[in-house]
């Protein structure tokens, strides 16, 4: 398991009471730093490619750990920089939009065959996976929602790149915004 995950509560831009865990990890310090110690296993993922109990059966994970604030803006940017120490395949850590568990978008780093990549997970009841390496594991990101339209762009050291733009299926504007935490991680958020 990950040493810690830790967040500075004079980053996170708004009031900590206003927050509210989905999945919580078994561990956490909330006090003027947030540190967490994930819970190995958990993710998010649903019903593409992954069979792992024979032909027929499709994957579905949902149980990933994030702190969460609920959002009804339609217009919104939410934006972190954080260093994820990863250690095993699929190790990974970012930002998180859902809306319920067949309609959500997680994006960040994750650590794929020995490195880590930038990466972008969106769902409308079926998961897609777009990635493209990363040198360190350290990234800042950001996120920009335009009603139930969402554009990921990250900073390449010298200035903000587009990575992905995508369109969530959902009747509702009501959406939480999270930093998540999957399978064995240490995230910094600074």
């Amino acid at each position: 398991m990950a040493d810690n995950i830790v967040f500075s509560s004079g980053s996170l831009g708004w009031d900590s009471n206003k927050l509210e865990w989905l999945n919580p990890s078994k561990k956490f310090e909330l006090s003027n730093t947030l540190c967490i110690w994930p819970d190995a296993g958990p993710d998010l993922w649903r019903r593409t490619f992954y069979t792992p109990n024979g032909p027929g059966t499709e994957l579905v994970k949902d149980n990933a750990a994030g702190l969460c604030f609920t959002s009804k803006d339609d217009m919104l940017i939410v934006e972190t920089k954080f260093k994820v120490d990863a250690v095993n395949q699929f190790d990974q850590g970012g930002i998180y939009i859902r809306f319920d568990h067949e309609h959500w978008l997680k994006t960040g780093l994750e650590y794929v065959d020995g490195q880590h990549r930038v990466s972008c997970v969106v769902t409308n009841e079926f998961s897609d996976w777009s990635t493209q390496p990363w040198t360190s594991g350290e990234l800042k990101i950001r996120v920009f929602r335009q009603k139930n339209s969402y554009v990921v762009e990250y900073h390449n050291g010298s200035e903000w790149a587009f990575f992905r733009i995508a369109h969530i299926k959902s009747g509702s504007l009501e959406a939480k915004a999270s930093f998540n935490l999957y399978e064995r991680i240490v995230l910094v958020y600074f």
